[in-house]
């Protein structure tokens, strides 16, 4: 976890790991959101109700959490954000190529909280995890992360 240094109380986690697999297959598992909850495990659910708007439930408890969708480009990458009643989260998901033809996978997790807020930053996405999931269905054939193998 970062602490940004224009505002200190700005939280960052990151995961970026490097794969082989192409960057359309991520965008495979990525653009399929009813699925979003095989690669991330706080997400119970998730719907795409149209092309603005991405209504999930996220771990928080009962508490239902609206996703925005911000900005997606095929292919390559989309960051959406969440208004929660202590501050806002943004999320951030891009394929970066790598010279030697590997690509780098990187989910971004960031909490800004309101002004008037002085609680612990509200980190609930594994997010190291979620991106070795999203490999880990792009890779594999059976399309199944370690945790849906049977042993």
């Amino acid at each position: 976890r970062t602490t940004d240094f224009e505002n200190p109380h700005t939280h960052k986690l990151d995961g970026s790991p490097i794969t082989n697999e192409s960057p359309e297959k991520i965008w495979d598992i990525w653009k399929d959101v009813v699925q979003w909850k095989r690669w991330n495990p706080q997400l119970t659910g998730s719907t795409l109700k149209n092309k603005d708007l991405l209504n999930g439930v996220r771990n928080f408890g009962e508490f239902e959490q609206p996703l925005i969708l911000h900005t997606a480009e095929i292919g390559v990458g989309f960051h959406d954000f969440s208004e929660t009643s202590i501050g806002t989260i943004f999320r951030s998901h891009f394929i970066t190529p790598l010279r030697d033809g590997t690509q780098r996978v990187t989910h971004r997790y960031t909490f800004v909280p309101n002004s008037d807020c002085h609680s612990e930053p509200l980190m609930v996405d594994n997010v190291a995890q979620s991106v070795l999931n999203v490999i880990d269905l792009a890779t594999d054939n059976r399309n199944t992360v370690p945790s849906e193998r049977a042993p």
